[in-house]
């Protein structure tokens, strides 16, 4: 009786699914990648394994061709297939049982191995043996890589001009992030920063920095992030009242975004430090030993997203 209720929710969960990816097929809902084609179906390859595995929350499935992904909503059983011995991607065996109807794959590390079916004979299963489950469990966990490109505007008020001068900031950044735990990615970045107040003062500032994240899903389209992150000068130039100023800025903040399938919109708040060479003197300012300065920015950038 429990081998035909476990049969039952097996093959209701495998039917729920296909329908799931079916609907999910429609061209409004595929991400769209020029791919040449990646896999192709053997028939009788006597050699590879069959199981009956639960297909992990979030877990990225393609079609054969590579040119389509699609995120699984929920833990799911399902009946899959190794492409070949040894390989890390399984084929998703459709509701019919027959291999010729396959039209996804996804990594083995998004799945856990319930027990082995007999490829000789699909209709027969192979009792399954707790203690040779770890022989066939694969790694759970899924690490996602990030590019992150983001441009924005803000605005900053340095603490060491006099008359308070506030500055007019614009600035880009590349980011490369990967998430080895759950909804907690760290992301190295290159920052371009402008600062001006029109002719009369400009900051330029290349710069690298690190990064850490955490992100509440609220759905399967959209999450929101709160992180922390810090960066150092690489290069900086400054123009302030006609003269040429040498200096460095580090700085170190906090930021929150929303994010919306592939797009974001950030807001950061963070705090600069300026250093400046001893001789250094310009009109208007009183350097101490803390010049230091708030900055507030906002911006969008689009996120692409690999997993290994």
């Amino acid at each position: 009786m429990t081998t035909l209720l476990f049969s039952n929710a097996s093959h209701a969960n495998e039917e729920k699914l296909f329908n799931d990816l079916l609907e999910l097929g429609r061209e409004d809902n595929a991400q769209k990648i020029n791919y040449r084609k990646r896999f192709k179906y053997t028939k009788n390859n006597f050699k590879v394994r069959t199981f009956r595995s639960v297909i992990l929350k979030n877990s990225l499935v393609e079609n054969l061709e590579g040119t389509k992904f699609y995120r699984v909503p929920k833990n799911t059983i399902i009946r899959t297939q190794e492409i070949r011995p040894g390989s890390k991607y399984y084929y998703l065996v459709p509701k019919s049982g027959e291999m010729k109807d396959v039209k996804y794959v996804t990594q083995g590390q998004n799945l856990n191995h319930l027990e082995n079916i007999l490829t000789f004979h699909e209709k027969t299963f192979k009792p399954f043996n707790r203690e040779k489950f770890k022989a066939v469990e694969f790694d759970k966990k899924q690490i996602h890589t990030y590019l992150h490109a983001q441009a924005g505007v803000g605005s900053s008020s340095p603490n060491f001009f006099t008359d308070g001068l506030s500055l007019n900031a614009t600035n880009f950044t590349l980011e490369a992030g990967v998430e080895t735990f759950k909804d907690l990615p760290v992301f190295v970045n290159f920052e371009y920063l402008s600062q001006n107040s029109g002719q009369e003062v400009q900051f330029n500032t290349y710069s690298i920095g690190l990064r850490i994240e955490y992100r509440y899903r609220i759905n399967n389209d959209s999450f929101m992030t709160a992180g922390l992150g810090a960066n150092r000068s690489l290069y900086s130039s400054a123009e302030v009242f006609g003269q040429s100023v040498d200096h460095s800025l580090d700085s170190f903040g906090a930021n929150f975004s929303y994010n919306y399938k592939s797009y974001f919109l950030s807001f950061d708040l963070k705090k600069q430090t300026y250093t400046f060479d001893a001789n250094v003197f310009f009109p208007n300012t009183s350097l101490t030993d803390d010049n230091s300065a708030t900055m507030l920015s906002l911006s969008i950038g689009k996120e692409f997203e690999v997993s290994i």
